[in-house]
């Protein structure tokens, strides 16, 4: 009997693919295809709990600011009309525009004006005029005085808004507070705010 002797039928390539253990050839081949195999499930998982992530992102965000795209009404009447979700933190947050710029609005009927941070008045391109001292709850600080000439929410507009830059005042929010608010009239349902700007 001859040993060792190679099959004809195979190429050369395939002479060295695997090895005999008590007469039975075990493949490379096999072995490799296995570990990506594997390679591919542990992938999938991760693509899948990758997916699951984003989309539980999507929904707390959603959750907490709950009017990220805002289009508004007009009625009958020619009023604008907006209407707004409560977030899970009780607070009625609005996406909205200043100049044209894309904003985050908190509203805020304890605040007297309208208060930009600092940070965000600086992407907006809002000039800083004069300083004067506000009342906050952590004492007396200091603001600067700007106009924006146009601060938009859905259909609704206002124009040459006063306003001032907080350069403490660290959030991704803007502060809408009374000299804009009381322009409009609101009405609370439950977690729902309907806001009317009449027509003049």
């Amino acid at each position: 009997m001859e040993h060792g002797r190679k099959n004809p039928n195979r190429s050369g390539d395939d002479q060295d693919t695997g090895i005999k253990v008590d007469g039975r050839e075990i493949s490379y081949h096999s072995d490799l295809g296995r570990s990506v195999g594997r390679g591919m499930i542990v992938v999938a998982w991760i693509g899948v709990i990758a997916i699951l992530a984003y989309f539980l992102q999507k929904l707390s965000d959603q959750q907490t600011f709950p009017n990220s795209n805002i289009t508004g009404v007009v009625t009958a009447d020619g009023a604008r009309q907006i209407t707004l979700q409560r977030s899970r933190n009780g607070h009625y947050f609005a996406t909205g525009k200043i100049n044209g710029v894309k904003v985050r609005f908190l509203l805020d009927t304890g605040a007297t004006n309208v208060s930009v941070p600092a940070d965000i008045a600086a992407k907006i391109g809002l000039e800083k005029g004069v300083s004067y001292p506000i009342r906050t709850a952590n004492g007396i600080g200091e603001e600067f005085a700007t106009v924006i000439k146009s601060l938009t929410i859905g259909t609704i507009e206002v124009t040459d808004v006063r306003a001032g830059i907080n350069p403490n005042y660290k959030s991704e929010s803007i502060l809408l507070g009374m000299n804009v608010l009381k322009k409009f009239r609101m009405v609370q349902q439950g977690n729902t705010l309907t806001i009317q700007q009449l027509s003049n």
